[in-house]
């Protein structure tokens, strides 16, 4: 970290160099800001960003590079579980919608964005950073990967009921996926989620998914 700060604090009146820098890969294509946030802590990703400035240029480039996985630095921030460098992308997109909306609904080479990886904390924060656009949300909660599992169904599989809650509470309901996120929770076993699932939807449509 020490090692890192003192790098960029010497280039950081080139751009041409800055940028080199920060947009260099390894062999999968990964850049520093892709491993920035591989970290659980905002530093990093926090003194990348400052570095950057008013370059909206270089930042949008920066958030939009994929390796060669698909990953962008969020979605593979959110793959590590890594809760504050997430936060602190999310921070850092505040003020450009467009880029936060590309980033969101970017999806990887499996088809998966990031919402799909969320752990609670981080998919509460992905969730808030829509704001008041109903499309943008609606759009990343519909969104599926190559077999046609949404977020939803991902967090049913892993019987992540605090997840799965999260996104009931900000989805508008759908009958067919509920359907397959609840078949789903029960194949895998996580039967608690399911059941805590239909208790939170309205009676009827819980008989629905139940048969």
């Amino acid at each position: 970290m020490l090692y890192f700060t003192a790098i960029l604090a010497a280039v950081r009146g080139d751009k041409d160099l800055l940028e080199k820098l920060l947009l260099n890969s390894n062999n999968n294509g990964s850049t520093a800001f892709h491993y920035s946030c591989h970290s659980s802590t905002a530093d990093v990703v926090n003194t990348i960003c400052t570095a950057i400035g008013e370059n909206k240029q270089l930042l949008e480039k920066m958030m939009l590079h994929s390796n060669t996985y698909g990953d962008l630095p969020l979605s593979y921030g959110c793959s590590c579980g890594a809760t504050e460098a997430v936060i602190a992308i999310l921070d850092a997109l505040t003020g450009d919608k467009e880029l936060l909306r590309k980033v969101l609904l970017h999806k990887n080479n499996e088809g998966l964005a990031a919402l799909n990886y969320c752990y609670q904390d981080m998919l509460k924060a992905i969730l808030a950073s829509a704001g008041d656009d109903k499309v943008l949300l609606s759009n990343m909660m519909s969104e599926c990967d190559h077999n046609g599992y949404t977020a939803l169904h991902h967090a049913c599989s892993e019987g992540a009921t605090d997840v799965v809650l999260a996104l009931l509470d900000s989805m508008i309901p759908d009958e067919k996926v509920l359907q397959t996120a609840y078949s789903m929770a029960q194949v895998m076993g996580k039967h608690d989620t399911a059941e805590v699932m239909l208790s939170k939807l309205p009676d009827h449509l819980a008989e629905k998914i139940k048969k």
